[in-house]
Parts: C-alpha cells; sequence; structure tokens
C-alpha cells in the first residue's frame, strides 16, 4: 500500500483529554511523552493518537505538534503505526518559530482503515538545554496535498486539542 504521508514540524504533544471528531474535527487526538522529565541530552518518545478518523469526510489530514525549542526532533525517528500494518517510517518537516518548534504530518485518509479509524505516530525528542516544565501540544486539521507546502509560523491555525508536560534539567 502506498503510504501518502509527509511530516512537518509541529510542536504539540499532550496527555490530557483530545478533541474529539464530533466537535467539528477531523479526528479525535492526544498527545503523550514518556519520561516527562529528563536530563539535558536525553530524549522523550511523543506518542500522537488519531481516533475517530473521518475518512469520509476528508482527503488527508495535517497533524500539527508544537514544542519548546529547547527540544529538538530527532532524525528518522518518527513511526506511523496503522492497525494490522506495519510501522512505516517518515520524516516530518520542522518548522521554528520563536520560542518554539513545529513538527507537522500530513496523512492521507485513504490509507487509513475505515473500520478501525486509528492511526499512532510517535517521535523522539532530545533535551538540548534546561527548559522549566512546558507543554507539547497537538493539533488536527483537515489537509488537502496542496495544502502540504501553505504551512505558515507566523499564522499557523494552532489549536492545542490535547497538551502534556515535559521538563529538561541540567545533568
Amino acid at each position: 500500500m502506498l503510504l501518502l504521508l509527509t511530516g512537518a514540524l509541529l510542536t504539540g504533544c499532550g496527555g490530557g483529554g483530545g478533541g474529539s471528531a464530533t466537535e467539528g474535527n477531523p479526528a479525535a487526538v492526544t498527545i503523550e511523552i514518556s519520561p516527562r522529565r529528563i536530563d539535558s541530552g536525553d530524549r522523550v518518545t511523543a506518542t500522537v493518537r488519531l481516533r475517530d478518523i473521518r475518512v469520509f469526510d476528508f482527503n488527508g489530514l495535517i497533524i500539527k505538534v508544537l514544542y519548546p525549542s529547547a527540544l529538538d526532533y530527532v532524525a528518522n525517528s518518527a513511526t506511523l503505526l496503522l492497525p494490522e500494518e506495519t510501522d512505516f517510517t517518515f520524516a516530518p518537516t520542522e518548522e521554528n518559530a520563536d520560542e518554539s518548534d513545529y513538527l507537522l504530518f500530513y496523512l492521507d485518509t485513504a490509507d487509513v482503515d475505515q473500520s478501525n479509524r486509528i492511526a499512532d505516530i510517535t517521535f523522539l525528542l532530545e533535551g538540548t538545554g534546561t527548559l522549566a516544565e512546558s507543554k507539547v501540544s497537538v493539533d488536527v486539521d483537515a489537509a488537502d496535498s496542496d495544502d502540504r507546502d501553505s504551512f505558515d509560523t507566523s499564522s499557523p491555525k494552532f489549536t492545542a486539542l490535547s497538551s502534556t508536560s515535559v521538563q529538561v534539567v541540567d545533568s
């Protein structure tokens, strides 16, 4: 199966309640980070969980993760897991903003199982300096293939649907 998936940098990892697909969002989404407190130079695993993906209503999704600049995305660490499929590795696009960064992941809804309508994205973030307890958040929006080059950090159209905290201390 050809997986049409592209990633772009978004900040946004979260652990609380996520936005519901029934609230006008193209999917319900949550973000989790483990561990939530690390030493500088250590890594956390971020997991974005998409549920109730509205595969019949949209051609694709853009999953935006917003995270502090004291964390760096670990190259080649992103994986997409679809039910009853193997994991797919992909390279998200990273976008740097003033004091935070974005990872952007694009998911073609044709690749999502219509009966399960779920997907998980995991990736690593590395602490590069000290960071007081801060938020990592996620947003999900509908996106067509022609939307993939239109992300702008000065107007990211970002509404956190789920967030979690992370802290980086001096080792």
